[in-house]
């Protein structure tokens, strides 16, 4: 048994895991078992197909690696090429094709912890009603015996894409 499944591997679906892992949490989530499911081959999001620059500043997406409690696996993205140049948008807004690759960075980061937590459930396709379109299921941990009671769990305005932006009323 599962004791979490997140709908959704895009900026919004990651955010929890992404929380979890800035608060040292997420490798004892991943061993008490979660999947991720996403319509497209890899975690990450779409966001690339829009041709307009994100709302968000490229700070708040650099955030996600600043976290003292990062894991070991998620370290190396901080030097990543793509990190650096979202960088240069610290103080200004990236193109949403950035903010995609940078996302699919993280996604594919996230989606080698969820591997080697469960060799025994790796990311596979979905068949279903959808036949056709290249999706995923990522799973990692228990298969049995979920303890969905003792789950890490994120407050509200931290569950969503990467950047939680705070703006203040009718702003």
């Amino acid at each position: 048994m599962l004791s979490s499944i997140i709908v959704g591997g895009g900026p919004g679906g990651l955010g929890p895991l992404i929380w979890a892992a800035q608060h040292g949490l997420l490798p004892d989530w991943l061993d008490r078992g979660i999947a991720v499911v996403e319509r497209q081959a890899h975690l990450g999001g779409t966001l690339g197909r829009f041709g307009i620059h994100s709302d968000s500043l490229g700070g708040s997406y650099l955030e996600c690696l600043e976290a003292p409690g990062l894991p070991a696996a998620l370290l190396p993205l901080r030097d990543d090429p793509l990190a650096r140049e979202m960088a240069r948008y610290r103080d200004s807004f990236p193109l949403l094709g950035l903010v995609d690759r940078f996302m699919r960075r993280i996604g594919a980061a996230l989606a080698s912890m969820l591997v080697r937590r469960n060799r025994h459930h790796p990311l596979r396709p979905l068949r279903g009603h959808r036949a056709g379109r290249p999706s995923v299921v990522a799973t990692a941990g228990a298969v049995a015996g979920g303890d969905a009671g003792r789950l890490p769990h994120a407050p509200r305005d931290a569950v969503g894409p990467c950047p939680v932006e705070r703006r203040p009323p009718g702003g």
